[in-house]
């Protein structure tokens, strides 16, 4: 088995909380949540919880005062985190949290005000590389040659509607961040390659829906609905739809 793939995660915002007078910027997936003070914008630190597992990335998030609760769906595992660490977890005595300031050149600035919140948020975490923060990858599955051959056995080369035509599939990268390339041309699409990427893995390197389930029917779908990104975002006559 071959370890993973050198892969940067940069944060991907999706939740915000107040707690402890900091705004707390939690990543849609990963265990992890950028603390900001609120008056000058500046990262105050990063919180992580890599062991805290995960099956589904839906998180319910409560905040009061000091503490943030966090709860991800399909596990029995409560925590109640602070800026200092875990306060307190329930049904599981092996999460924790690891907390690493940010010194020096790392240090991002912003200012906030309530006209220009939203956009300068986004500027004071873009880019943010937390990749050290992250989960374990898990170990390469030893089919997954295979099952990269059994994907492309059963996508290549087939006509997924009558306005597709040359489909071809490849999977380009490597475990568990490569992606299942199909490329193909389109009857209203003349002089252009259109491209789909599907990923067969998660970040953490589980298994996603086997792709040649429901593929072909969205596929079929987008190709006679026209659903595509307008030709101006080619690249090079190639469109990523």
């Amino acid at each position: 088995m071959s370890a993973p793939s050198s892969e940067r995660r940069l944060l991907r915002p999706r939740y915000t909380c107040f707690a402890a007078d900091r705004l707390w910027v939690i990543d849609e997936t990963q265990p992890v949540a950028v603390l900001l003070e609120p008056t000058s914008g500046r990262i105050d630190r990063i919180v992580s919880r890599p062991e805290n597992p995960s099956p589904s990335p839906v998180l319910t998030i409560a905040s009061h005062e000091g503490r943030v609760w966090l709860h991800y769906r399909g596990t029995d595992v409560l925590a109640c985190v602070t800026v200092d660490g875990v306060h307190h977890a329930e049904y599981l005595d092996q999460l924790w949290l690891l907390i690493r300031s940010m010194d020096g050149a790392d240090r991002h600035f912003v200012r906030l005000s309530t006209d220009t919140a939203a956009s300068e948020l986004e500027a004071a975490i873009d880019d943010l590389d937390v990749t050290g923060y992250c989960r374990t990858v898990a170990p390469e599955p030893p089919d997954h040659a295979s099952y990269v051959r059994y994907c492309i056995r059963r996508l290549d080369g087939r006509q997924f509607s009558k306005r597709m035509h040359d489909v071809r599939a490849e999977f380009l990268g490597d475990w568990p961040h490569g992606r299942l390339h199909i490329s193909f041309t389109h009857n209203d699409y003349e002089g252009f390659t259109l491209v789909t990427r599907l990923s067969l893995y998660d970040e953490q390197g589980r298994r996603l829906d086997d792709v040649t389930r429901y593929v072909p029917t969205e596929l079929m779908e987008r190709a006679d609905t026209r659903a595509y990104p307008g030709r101006s975002h080619a690249i090079g006559g190639v469109l990523y739809v």
